[in-house]
């Protein structure tokens, strides 16, 4: 009977899958030196015994490594030892902040405790450090989350250690007497691309329901209730100097003043603030020439707007197979203090000068989760009148005399995000929604929305044995009011078309002064396993708009998705990983007048030594398409096969490399693309990293857009065949003098050519014969013909070359504070000729005089 029970109880005890470790109070914090060797740490024990996930799952780790956590009213400290022995082979390459190269160690705190949300640390064997937020149990980490901490390493003959101090007050928590949070201690042995950690992580299992638990944490607070960040930045711009325009004095000098800052509401909320923002030092886009009508969508560079984003983000469809769609997004955060949005063309001006940005007056955002499980996101804003400044010529004296006009008025902006967690965050709801509201009369007359309003609700559900399934239902609203001629420029404009002439399902009402829309996405997913399958569905409504705040690729669609992958993790001989997936899309437009369908096969493999390769197939059948003639009727567009590859190598060694090639071919001779890009990394030094990524493209398209004429009571569209060739060549020196001083420097030549022939004008789109869509115009250059009076107004042909570059010098002089040190220099060239020649045109942009910006920004960071 003894022995059951003891078999009993052993079973219980082998059967639990979280660990646990217990912590002490100290009064006497230790010295953060790396060494682990203040009489303090004895008063915990060590904990081991760590097993891998990477490369061989389940499997005890290779090397030992320990850890302790003892704490004090204000600060969690964490010592690390990871022992190794080989010590001469550990990689501790000089990294900046939040680049996690090398071999590191990290703790992961649920410090809410709620199985879907933590906060990640890194220390890094060459002393830089790096932090995440995690959420989503693991499915989303966002880097650039920054709190206030510190580090040190140390290196020696039984391999490194690291001491950490986690002050309180950049972790959320729950006000409550003692606090039991989660935790992972994880290391990375980066030459064996090994991965182990505390508390295991099994096949498929999700990440922050997965760590071990910490007890003994008693009576502890926030700390400082307010962090501020004042900074101040003197800017030169030195252009050339041209004596009749005004807006050309040569140099011209701005100082800046602002500050960010924090400030804790309680002990799980708090709200981030910035007045008069400076992003001086964030590198600029990069340029391009985007033939077709729809936006191109950047990514957020501002750490304002990205820091602790995740509460904000909406994405309307999230797919594994997806189109252009899955860029749409309720708050895309670059519509404030973007470039203005509103446009004018002054026939009497001389010289014009447009404000680059809108300037943002002040933000402030509130984000937290209550101890029920409701996360709060919301997000203020003001950003400032922008005007376009001109010149005209006063005849009576012969004088230019300044003018202005509205670009921007003042604008409000408006977010609000709210998600509740049922069952142990098993079942999310969320709410969310967004407000821009701008000075009305000045909308009216600068041709923008007087406000514009969205809403969504979505619902989140995961089940299922070790939460295999998942399914996702959310449902959008929004609404756009103006003036009449606002809102008919709406329903006139790309790609909406409310008059496209076979699109019986649209009406155009020039008295309008609003627009509503909707959208929405399903999508049920098993995301564990061997074998695992999406499928999902997409609609947008014709009057959706959510370009005031968020992000809409395109109105008046519908579209459908399947994704089957099979996978397999387990490592052979020669192969650490393997998965091949089939896909599929069809799209129509909200009539449901189909569209087109891809099939896509794909394949991806990782091997032993760290080489990984990736192919992809995929097809389109002919496609019926609403938005190519810009107004006009659908035309029939021929398929397509295109095909992808890219090869990478050991990414471990000091030099490494990727290279990739995709081709496109259209049936009928329509279409076709080739280009091939390259990615080179060399390590040179423990300190110097340099990166060199040059790219090329070909693409002869036989039927791009060219215009649309008006001919009596209808129209001609013309189209053409465009040959464009572009070569992108980007280059970065990473110099990291140390974990606190850095010198980066980024470069980037890009020119592209385009040359247009054999012009045709539409007579029967959707002709069963491909040939019989069209008219021959019977020339390759429409200048040169007839209808150049009738068709044609300026030389379609273009040449375009551009360099940016971007030099920082940053010095973390001490915890939070930072100077920096930026040089930014532009050159473009433009002209009409089309001919294929790199040398000749970057010769050319080098021979302008540059635009040069010089800036030197200094902050300093008081905890209150």
């Amino acid at each position: 009977m003894k022995l059951l029970v003891l078999l009993i109880s052993m079973a219980l005890i082998f059967s639990l899958d979280s660990r646990e470790y217990i912590t002490k109070f100290t009064e006497n914090p230790p010295i953060l030196d790396g060494q682990i060797d203040d009489p303090v740490w004895n008063i915990v024990d060590w904990q081991s015994d760590f097993i891998q996930s990477i490369p061989s799952r389940g499997e005890n780790a290779t090397q030992t490594t320990k850890f302790k956590i003892i704490y004090d009213k204000e600060n969690l400290y964490v010592a690390i030892r990871a022992y190794d022995t080989n010590p001469e082979l550990i990689v501790s390459n000089m990294t900046e902040h939040d680049n996690f190269g090398g071999d590191w160690v990290e703790i992961n705190i649920d410090s809410y405790d709620d199985n879907r949300t933590g906060f990640s640390f890194t220390s890094m064997a060459c002393g830089s450090n790096g932090d995440e937020y995690i959420s989503d149990d693991g499915s989303n980490w966002d880097g650039s989350w920054n709190p206030i901490w510190t580090n040190a390493c140390k290196i020696d003959n039984e391999g490194w250690s690291t001491e950490m101090k986690i002050p309180f007050s950049q972790l959320r928590f729950q006000d409550k007497e003692d606090q039991e949070w989660g935790i992972q201690v994880s290391r990375i042995i980066y030459r064996k691309n090994e991965r182990s950690h505390w508390a295991e992580i099994k096949k498929d299992a999700p990440w922050v329901s997965s760590m071990g638990t910490l007890k003994g944490i008693k009576n502890i607070k926030t700390g400082a209730n307010l962090e501020i960040l004042p900074y101040s930045a003197w800017q030169i711009k030195k252009m050339k100097e041209d004596v009749r325009n005004l807006f050309r004095p040569g140099n011209e000098g701005k100082l800046r003043v602002g500050l960010d800052g924090k400030y804790m509401i309680s002990q799980n909320l708090a709200a981030d603030f910035t007045i008069n923002p400076d992003f001086g030092q964030v590198e600029a886009d990069p340029a391009e020439i985007n033939l077709s009508g729809y936006e191109t969508y950047q990514s957020e560079r501002r750490p304002f707007f990205i820091e602790g984003n995740d509460i904000y983000s909406y994405p309307l469809t999230t797919a594994i197979f997806g189109g252009n769609y899955s860029s749409d997004e309720l708050f895309y955060s670059r519509r404030i203090g973007a470039e203005p949005s509103g446009y004018r063309y002054v026939q009497e001006s001389i010289h014009e000068e447009y404000p680059e940005n809108t300037d943002i007056i002040a933000a402030v955002k509130l984000t937290g989760k209550t101890e029920n499980g409701f996360s709060i996101g919301i997000l203020e804003s003001v950003t400032d009148k922008e005007i376009l400044e001109y010149t005209v010529l006063d005849t009576t004296t012969g004088l230019l005399n300044k003018k202005e006009v509205t670009l921007e008025p003042y604008t409000n902006y408006f977010v609000g995000r709210l998600k509740k967690d049922f069952d142990d965050g098993n079942t999310v709801l969320g709410v969310m929604a967004t407000s821009v509201v701008r000075d009305e009369d000045d909308a009216e007359r600068s041709f923008l929305h007087s406000k514009a309003h969205t809403f969504g609700t979505d619902y989140y559900q995961r089940f299922g044995e070790n939460y295999k399934y998942n399914a996702i239902l959310n449902i959008v609203y929004s609404r756009i009011d103006g003036s009449k001629d606002v809102i008919s420029g709406d329903q006139l404009s790309f790609p909406r078309y409310f008059n496209r002439p076979d699109a019986h399902h649209l009406r155009f009402n020039p008295n309008r002064t609003y627009l509503e829309g909707h959208g929405g996405t399903f999508r049920l997913s098993k995301s564990k396993g061997i074998v695992r399958c999406q499928t999902g569905f997409t609609w947008r409504s014709p009057g959706l708009e959510l370009n005031d705040i968020g992000y809409l690729y395109q109105p008046d669609y519908m579209a459908n998705w399947a994704w089957a992958g099979y996978s397999v993790e387990e490592p052979t001989d020669w192969l650490r990983e393997f998965s091949v997936n089939l896909n599929e899309r069809s799209e129509w437009n909200y009539a449901g007048d189909y569209s087109n369908t891809t099939i896509n096969l794909n394949s991806n493999l990782s091997f032993k030594n760290n080489f990984s390769y990736y192919i992809s197939l995929s097809g389109k059948n002919e496609t019926e398409s609403f938005t190519k003639l810009y107004g006009g009727p659908a035309i029939l567009l021929p398929g397509l096969v295109e095909i992808n590859t890219n090869f990478n190598s050991d990414y471990t060694k000091k030099f490494s490399y990727s290279v990739g090639y995709n081709t496109t071919i259209g049936s009928e001779n329509n279409y076709y693309n080739r280009g091939g890009w390259a990615e080179f990394t060399l390590k040179a030094t423990d300190k110097l990293k340099l990166s060199f990524n040059p790219s090329y493209s070909l693409t002869e398209d036989d039927n791009q857009y060219y215009r649309a004429i008006t001919n009596g009571d209808s129209k001609d569209y013309l189209l053409a065949k465009i040959e464009r060739q572009t070569f992108n060549f980007s280059f970065r020196i990473n110099y990291i003098i140390s974990p606190k001083l850095s010198l980066k420097y980024y470069g980037r030549p890009y020119i592209t050519f385009g040359e247009y022939s054999n012009f045709k004008k539409v007579i029967d789109p959707k002709a069963d014969n491909y040939d019989d869509r069209f008219e021959s115009l019977g020339v390759d250059d429409i200048t040169d013909h007839e209808y150049y009076s009738n068709y044609c107004n300026y030389e379609p042909d273009f040449s375009y070359a551009h360099f940016q570059s971007n030099l920082v010098l940053r010095w973390d002089y001490t915890a939070g504070s930072s100077i920096y040190f930026v040089w930014t220099q532009t050159r473009e060239y433009s002209d009409g000729d089309s001919s294929f020649d790199f040398i000749d045109k970057g010769d050319e942009m080098f021979k302008k005089y540059p635009e040069n910006i010089f800036l030197i920004k200094f902050n300093y960071w008081l905890n209150v």
